[in-house]
């Protein structure tokens, strides 16, 4: 977190909102695309942040790995 820059200190040149900081960051990209199953990674990927909670929330994708998200 760089206190004081709106950038991201891992990405360096991409202004750190909240869905870049739990998703889109390639620090959290990797977990997310572990298990996020094929299916669902367009709604996932591509969501702003309120479709993304609501989407996580409420969706039935199925998730690899048997991973009991909801």
């Amino acid at each position: 977190m760089g206190i004081g820059s709106p950038m991201c200190s891992f990405c360096h040149n991409v202004i750190e909102s909240e869905i870049h900081v739990l998703r889109d960051c390639p620090k959290a990209l990797g977990l997310w695309m572990s298990v996020v199953d094929i299916a669902g990674k367009a709604a996932f990927f591509e969501a702003n942040l309120s479709h993304w909670i609501k989407f996580n929330m409420y969706s039935e994708v199925a998730w690899r790995h048997d991973v009991a998200w909801r």
